[in-house]
């Protein structure tokens, strides 16, 4: 086998192109911005005697689903667009939606506000930041799915067992044609251990919640390898193998909740021999 051999598959598909991933990125961005501008105008206008009329109860709830709505869209937009590049940027969004929140809350609660208005306006704030929070840790541990005995991939460039650097990492996407379902890369290290790194798509019609995709390893591994994986793009859902064999590994990608339309879920790989 070639040091670097290398299969793709291409069938017709509707794959999310990086550009749409990065426009997802941006409008989280701005959104959170735009709130925590907001913040800071309202907590600057207050101190400044200029916000001093408590304001109608039905204007301070509104307000405070507005605000919460906002905080939402910017963690749901984080999660659609996360290019490898920055993630360090997309991270920061939610946080500062996040911050931004119960100091909008805390400037519109004036002295002499309705008590309902405010009961509600902060029964809603408090419920969107726990939910926020659980988003969150719900997408941070859904980021990697580790199979039966495998090591990090930080032990591996230690051992050298696999030469996997900053350059060369499992993130494909971004030079794929947009029509591309799935793609493998073959490699060898300098001391002979094979690899092989790439993605694939699976497909959801309207009602769907459960989907199978395969991979197929030609040449076969010589045992039964490890398995990383990590869900990249497309809808929330949960990834799990169902079958790891030398030549190829059968993935299940399950919804959180069955398909309201036409949805894919790509996810990144990465098999290598056992030490």
């Amino acid at each position: 086998m070639d040091a670097s051999a290398r299969i793709s598959w291409l069938t017709p598909a509707r794959h999310r192109p990086v550009s749409t991933r990065r426009i997802y990125h941006d409008a989280a961005l701005i959104l959170s911005f735009s709130l925590a501008l907001a913040a800071m105008f309202l907590v600057v206008r207050r101190l400044a005697g200029g916000l001093a009329a408590p304001l109608p109860p039905l204007i301070l709830i509104c307000a405070g689903l507005i605000a919460a709505t906002a905080a939402w869209a910017v963690h749901v937009l984080s999660q659609s667009g996360r290019p490898r590049d920055i993630e360090t940027s997309v991270n920061f969004a939610p946080q500062l939606a996040t911050l931004a929140l119960p100091i909008f809350a805390i400037a519109i609660s004036l002295p002499g506000s309705s008590s309902p208005g405010l009961i509600v306006l902060w029964l809603t704030t408090a419920s969107a930041e726990v939910g926020l929070w659980r988003l969150r840790k719900k997408f941070d541990t859904r980021t990697a799915v580790k199979i039966g005995g495998l090591a990090s991939r930080s032990t591996l460039t230690e051992t050298d067992a696999i030469q996997l650097d900053s350059n060369s990492s499992l993130s494909v996407l971004d030079q794929e044609d947009v029509n591309a379902t799935q793609r493998l890369i073959y490699r060898r290290s300098v001391e002979g251990a094979v690899s092989v790194d790439g993605w694939l798509r699976a497909d959801f019609v309207y009602e769907q919640r459960t989907a199978v995709v395969h991979v197929a390893f030609c040449p076969a591994f010589n045992t039964t390898p490890n398995v990383e994986t990590e869900i990249v793009d497309g809808s929330p859902c949960e990834i799990r193998p169902t079958l790891v064999l030398p030549w190829g590994v059968r993935w299940e990608i399950k919804l959180d909740s069955p398909a309201a339309q036409p949805a894919s879920a790509t996810f990144e790989f990465v098999a290598y021999e056992p030490h």
